[in-house]
């Protein structure tokens, strides 16, 4: 069985769902600690040809909280706001209104708690691009705090049955094969490739929000991208 676990993001990059989409089951690591100016609450898209920040507003936030003990912040007027950004953003690309229509109840969505927030964000945009790969919750499985660590990651591999574990390529300096190896689980890593171009002759940048992409391309070479990737 092919595991990917990550943090819960705020619209993440096509790397993320290349990840998602690619594995077998896939646990939202929601039982560490949140961390500030993090993509957990904030992502960039593309305004008027230049780079644009989007953000989630949380309230009291603290680095010794896990992210399912974090609160997010409803205010519609700054939900509505960002709703206008990327109406603004995206008004003439060709799928701006089925991706809307998605994005908006999400976006609108009044859930406090921010484990909770962005775990409906992420099966909402799954959906979305047709990926049926299992989603769980470290909260859910763990019961409690183990942490981040390599050892962690072990742990929820070996609980839930895995043979292999694939990280995105970052996670190279973070983990060793050698011990994913010991407990009988292999250790891969995921490499995205992205060479398309913009409608408007931009090259896209791979690591902006995923909501970029889903304003530009149909579903059919949405699911293109998402097995455009190379195994480490």
């Amino acid at each position: 069985m092919k595991l990917g676990i990550m943090q819960p993001y705020f619209f993440p990059y096509i790397g993320y769902w290349q990840l998602l989409n690619y594995v077998d089951k896939f646990v939202v690591f929601d039982d560490v600690n949140f961390k500030k100016r993090s993509w957990m609450t904030r992502n960039r898209i593309i305004l008027d040809g230049n780079e644009k920040y989007i953000n989630l507003q949380i309230q009291n936030a603290s680095q010794n909280k896990l992210i399912c003990e974090t609160a997010v912040l409803f205010d519609l007027k700054e939900r509505q706001k960002l709703l206008n950004t990327l109406n603004l953003a995206y008004r003439g690309s060709p799928y701006r209104a089925e991706v809307m229509e998605m994005l908006t109840p999400l976006i609108l969505n009044d859930e406090e708690n921010l484990a909770d927030f962005l775990y409906l964000l992420i099966d909402g945009v799954k959906n979305y691009l047709g990926i049926k790969t299992e989603l769980c919750r470290s909260s859910e499985i763990r019961g409690k705090e183990h942490g981040a660590s390599e050892q962690g990651i072990i742990e929820l591999c070996e609980q839930l049955g895995a043979t292999e574990y694939i990280n995105p390529i970052g996670g190279t300096e973070l983990y060793c094969k050698d011990n994913f190896d010991g407990k009988g689980v292999t250790l891969r890593f995921l490499r995205t490739n992205f060479d398309k171009m913009r409608q408007d002759g931009l090259p896209y940048v791979s690591d902006y929000s995923i909501i970029d992409l889903m304003m530009n391309l149909s579903k059919e070479q949405l699911a293109d991208q998402l097995v455009y990737f190379e195994l480490l």
